[in-house]
């Protein structure tokens, strides 16, 4: 299986599946390409799950956990929620940051018997900025084929737009 995604031109993802009958498993490789001329993404959080769950809200403030992505780059508050929710079949996280023209691969394993309505979503800090996170929201996992999405940029609403340097976390 393969998903395809472009997110507002800034990171192309792409996911192929193979599933592994005897432990009931699907193992999911996702690449994620920053296609930016300038910015980066701190380390990823990708998550597959239920339909119930969504990593933020459009419109709403972005939570706490989510807030420590969008400012900090910091995954581990909102993995250390997301472990304690029945409704999350698998996460991973990336090291380090992922500059323009740069590619990163990993593994994400999904029960199978979750393909029919599993749900993927994926979250990083956009560097250079004071809030703003590239995100998916819960996007059909493919029971099999290929799959492309489109995604945007958010701003999590916790920081003022201030755009001041002393405010940016990061390289410039």
């Amino acid at each position: 299986m393969r998903i395809a995604l472009i997110i507002s031109t800034l990171m192309l993802l792409s996911i192929s599946s193979g599933v592994r009958a005897a432990q009931g498993a699907a193992q999911f490789e996702v690449s994620v390409t920053n296609l930016t001329r300038g910015v980066n993404f701190t380390p990823l959080l990708a998550v597959s799950h239920s339909p119930a769950l969504a990593l933020y809200s459009l419109g709403e403030p972005a939570s706490t956990e989510m807030a420590w992505i969008a400012e900090a780059g910091n995954t581990e508050p909102l993995y250390q929620q997301l472990q304690t929710t029945r409704d999350v079949y698998g996460m991973e996280r990336t090291d380090g940051l992922l500059g323009p023209g740069d590619t990163v691969t990993f593994q994400l394993e999904v029960p199978v018997r979750t393909l029919w309505w599993g749900r993927f979503s994926l979250a990083a800090m956009l560097l250079p900025t004071n809030d703003s996170f590239i995100g998916l929201n819960g996007v059909r996992l493919p029971f099999k084929g290929a799959a492309t999405y489109l995604a945007n940029a958010y701003d999590a609403g916790s920081e003022p737009n201030d755009e001041l340097c002393l405010n940016v976390p990061g390289p410039t």
